[in-house]
C-alpha cells in the first residue's frame, strides 16, 4: 500500500488532468491515473492489497466516467483537500469517493456505477 494519501483519477479532459496533477504536486500528494483497464480491479488491488478479487466484470462497452478516488486521507486531510480544491478554483469533478473498509473490495466499475446513481439521485437527473 502507498504511504500517505493517494489521489486516483480518471479524466478525459486534458485541462482537468493538468489541473489535478499540478494541484497534487503543490500539495505533495501522490497521484495515479486509472483507466478502463482498471475497471475490474478492486479498490484494494489499486492500493496494492492482496487477495481482493471480485467476480463482477464491467460490460465490454462500458465507459468509465470521470471520477476522483481518494485513499489514505484522514478526516482533517480530506477536509483540507476539498477546501483547497474549492479555494484554488479547480474545475469540478462530480463523482468523488474515498476508499473505506466497506468499499475496498468493490471494483472500480462497481464504485463508478454507485457514484453515478447517487449523483443522479442527488441532482434529480435519474
Amino acid at each position: 500500500m502507498a504511504n500517505g494519501p493517494v489521489v486516483f483519477y480518471h479524466m478525459e479532459e486534458k485541462e482537468k488532468q493538468e489541473q489535478l496533477q499540478a494541484f497534487c504536486s503543490r500539495h505533495k500528494l501522490s497521484q495515479k491515473q486509472i483507466t478502463r483497464k482498471d475497471a475490474d480491479r478492486t479498490l484494494g488491488a489499486l492500493l496494492g492489497m492482496d487477495a481482493l478479487k471480485s467476480e463482477l466484470r464491467a460490460p465490454v462497452l462500458w465507459q468509465m466516467p470521470e471520477l476522483l478516488l481518494l485513499a489514505g486521507f484522514s478526516d482533517p486531510q480530506l477536509d483540507r483537500f476539498l477546501q483547497a480544491w474549492r479555494d484554488e478554483g479547480l474545475l469540478p469533478v462530480a463523482l468523488k469517493a474515498t476508499v473505506t473498509p466497506s468499499n475496498v473490495g468493490w471494483t472500480v466499475y462497481q464504485l463508478a456505477n454507485c457514484l453515478v446513481q447517487e449523483h443522479r439521485e442527488m441532482t434529480g437527473r435519474g
